[in-house]
């Protein structure tokens, strides 16, 4: 790459030195209790821990003299919180359900970033100044559903029910969420299914505030957009779904599905100018159908309008529908696994038309494909059951792609697809070591 801005004292610095890190950590435990209550009751009472954090490295030089800011990021959350389910087969044709989730998080942003100062957008200084961006939160999301499963026929099962949720986290909101399904047996072998359901879709709670952005004011790092709505709020959907399945030999099955959704306060994520830092932001509506292939539109960003980082581009998506970024329009995947010399040996393969790029995401990447494969083998142990040894191999061919190529809305840098590697894993039982005998 060429360099973008001066750094003093550096005279030259090779694009392919650049070298940054980044490490996340996750950290979780789960202790559930599930059980029945007679024969008409089943439960389970989970309570959950989690602990997470990401930190940025950059290169202070190479990020400063190609990006214009080299920001050291830390993130970090702890979330704990309580699920439960229960249901209750009233009768033959009734199985009432019911359950809640509730937990609370608090969370830590913090950004110091070097940048250089600007003038009427042009470098006024080849030494960097400091900017400190720190914030902590708390975030609570509180959700209680009820659902009944009828039989009102042999061959027809309906699912009806509602849910309602309450989030607060820098906008507090709530919703009822009613929902209804079927499936209905025409033929032994032809099966109906369709439903309707609203979801409420929660954003991810580290957002940008509107003070971060003017931090970064009249500096190589601002963003194009200073100004707008800040307050991320939760995206509301309502989704259509019809469909049937049909049996045309032992074991092999036709499916085909359909289904059409329209939103408000689509949410969409996006990079803040060309630091790593990604936050959410919403469009006013959206829509989206497909069956075999998959469309996915918004129109009108409302909050979070820097993070476009184009005032040309937020005034057209204001007037325009435009395809979002993670959006592809056909995708299809292959898989096949074999038994040899006990032996499991898979292989897959996924296929996608291409994500967004360009002006307004109006222009698409090159087709992506990818194939992976894997071994599998248990082993007879004295004292224990059987241990299952795993190993895969991700992107067999190493085969470089594109998922991003650092155009697009709120997108700044290039993403590709993983490179070849490899994973093992070994699983092992643990009813002998509890004294509890063979596992099933």
């Amino acid at each position: 790459l060429e360099p973008g801005f001066t750094l003093a004292g550096v005279s030259s610095f090779p694009s392919i030195n650049v070298s940054e890190r980044e490490a996340e950590q996750n950290y979780y435990g789960i202790l559930a209790l599930q059980g029945t209550i007679g024969s008409s009751v089943d439960y389970q009472l989970a309570a959950f821990s989690r602990y997470y954090t990401l930190n940025f490295n950059p290169d202070p030089i190479g990020d400063l003299i190609y990006n214009g800011d080299a920001s050291r990021i830390f993130h970090s959350g702890l979330i704990n919180g309580l699920q439960e389910d229960t249901s209750y087969h009233l009768n033959p044709a009734h199985t009432l359900r019911a359950g809640l989730y509730v937990s609370g998080e608090t969370i830590e942003l913090d950004n110091h970033a070097l940048t250089f100062p600007t003038t009427g957008g042009i470098q006024s200084s080849s030494s960097p100044i400091t900017i400190v961006d720190d914030s902590n939160s708390i975030a609570w999301v509180l959700g209680l559903y009820i659902q009944d499963e009828w039989r009102p026929l042999p061959h027809l099962t309906i699912n009806a029910g509602a849910r309602w949720d309450w989030v607060s986290a820098g906008v507090t909101q709530n919703q009822v969420s009613p929902r209804v399904g079927f499936e209905y047996a025409v033929l032994p072998q032809t099966v109906l299914h369709g439903g309707y359901a609203r979801y409420l879709k929660l954003p991810p709670f580290e957002s940008i505030a509107l003070t971060t952005v003017q931090k970064f004011a009249n500096t190589t790092n601002a963003a194009a957009t200073s100004s707008g709505n800040d307050k991320v709020s939760a995206e509301r959907d309502d989704y259509f779904d019809f469909g049937f399945r049909q049996g045309l030999l032992a074991g092999l099955n036709l499916g085909i599905d359909g289904f059409f959704k329209f939103g408000h306060n689509q949410l969409d994520l996006a990079q803040f100018a060309s630091s790593q830092v990604t936050a959410p932001l919403n469009y006013r509506k959206s829509r989206g159908w497909g069956s075999s292939y998959a469309v996915l539109q918004a129109q009108n960003i409302t909050a979070g309008q820097f993070l476009a980082d184009d005032p040309a581009e937020v005034a057209y998506i204001a007037r325009h529908w435009i395809t979002l970024d993670d959006s592809q329009l056909f995708t299809g995947s292959a898989g096949v696994a074999y038994q040899l010399w006990g032996f499991l040996i898979t292989t897959d393969a996924i296929w996608g038309s291409g994500y967004r790029r360009g002006f307004a995401n109006s222009g698409e990447l090159p087709p992506i494909l990818q194939f992976n494969a894997g071994v599998v083998r248990s082993f007879k142990i004295p004292h224990f059951d059987e241990i299952e040894g795993r190993a895969t191999m991700i992107n067999l061919f190493d085969h470089s792609y594109q998922i991003r190529n650092g155009t697009g809305i709120g997108v700044f840098s290039p993403q590709y697809g993983p490179r070849r590697a490899v994973y093992g894993g070994i699983k092992v039982p643990l009813a002998p070591l509890l004294g509890r005998g063979a596992s099933p």
